[in-house]
């Protein structure tokens, strides 16, 4: 974290770090960019029936919150950090991390490091039914649980309704 808030430091006012991450609605460069940094411990992993490791998707249960994660950035041993080990031990079809922490642009859902914490997964789980997402993002959190995980992504905006 200290390593996060020195290299947000070095940057301030510099214009080509607002430039370089910007996207429609990126922050001014009045506006102050900050890295969000969460610790997760996740309770179940959720993946579509029509999981494709070519456009991983996972949706994780933290408990109180879900945490939806999209995109080939998981495969980026610069932005997936992990001991080598446990990433060979990794079936990206019927496991996920089930501790790590994650540094982002939340609100962006651009994710700029996933750190595996420890060796243990947790179990995926196919969904149900079928759901098509209106919108996918690197990273998002959406307020919900496994229970009433389809009404909670509906209500969040990110899937059709049933």
């Amino acid at each position: 974290m200290a390593e996060e808030r020195a290299r947000v430091e070095r940057t301030k006012g510099r214009r080509f770090f607002v430039k370089l991450f910007r996207k429609a609605d990126a922050p001014t460069d009045k506006q102050q960019m900050v890295v969000d940094v969460y610790q997760a411990s996740v309770e179940e992993c959720f993946i579509p029936q029509d999981f494709n490791e070519e456009l991983p998707l996972y949706l994780l249960d933290l408990g109180g919150m879900v945490l939806v994660l999209f995109g080939q950035w998981m495969f980026d041993p610069h932005t997936l950090v992990a001991p080598k080990d446990v990433f060979e031990k990794w079936n990206c079809e019927r496991a996920f991390f089930r501790n790590f922490s994650l540094r982002c642009l939340a609100e962006g859902g651009t994710v700029f490091e996933l750190s595996v914490s420890g060796t243990e997964f947790v179990e995926t789980h196919r969904l149900a039914s079928p759901v098509r997402f209106r919108r996918l993002r690197e990273c998002e959190f959406v307020v919900g649980h496994s229970a009433t995980l389809s009404h909670d992504l509906e209500k969040a905006g990110l899937i059709d309704p049933a």
